[in-house]
């Protein structure tokens, strides 16, 4: 066996392997692990998100509207919670849920760092501007230094992971909420 045979599928082994630790994927922030609804709610809903960042600026220590909606959109299909889940400003929807960020404190720099979004969830009938149901949510999530290694990472996945918990307990709330 000569040397380059072996070198080259255990440089392919480590490449992945390396690879795989350091990368990052970020995709929008689901509650994928919360149980599916008790019962659909047979009508449609349209979602907007407000208070966090517009995505006009590059800022680690903030949720972007667009990513959180993503997420909320995603979570509630996949809960099966409304018969249709619609963006913002649909005609077609009976509903719209407006989550509200509230501004975020930055995590405390650290070894370990956590993070907490806190949002208003207001589901509202459109017809009459009627509130069925309203919350504040807070949901935290820590990142240790073992996931990540830089500081900025850290706080990017404590926040990710707190905006992710929010999703998740928004949903189930909502999920279980009557709107009679």
């Amino acid at each position: 066996m000569n040397l380059r045979s072996f070198l080259i599928p255990l440089l392919a082994v480590s490449a992945c392997f390396i690879g795989g630790c350091a990368s990052y994927q970020s995709g929008a922030p689901t509650g994928s692990n919360a149980s599916q609804a008790a019962a659909v709610h047979p009508e449609s809903v349209a979602v907007k998100v407000t208070g966090g960042s517009d995505g006009t600026t590059s800022s680690a220590s903030q949720v972007a509207n667009a990513y959180f909606a993503a997420g909320l959109i995603k979570s509630l299909k996949h809960a099966r919670t409304f018969a249709k889940v619609l963006p913002a400003g649909s005609a077609d929807a009976i509903f719209k849920l407006e989550v509200t960020i509230a501004p975020l404190e930055p995590p405390a720099i650290g070894e370990s760092m956590t993070a907490t979004v806190e949002a208003n969830w207001t589901l509202t009938r459109i017809s009459n501007g009627y509130v069925l149901w309203q919350k504040k949510i807070s949901a935290s999530h820590t990142t240790d230094a073992k996931e990540a290694f830089t500081g900025i990472e850290r706080v990017q996945l404590a926040i990710e992971g707190a905006a992710q918990a929010n999703i998740k307990d928004g949903v189930s709330q909502l999920s279980s909420a009557s709107l009679l």
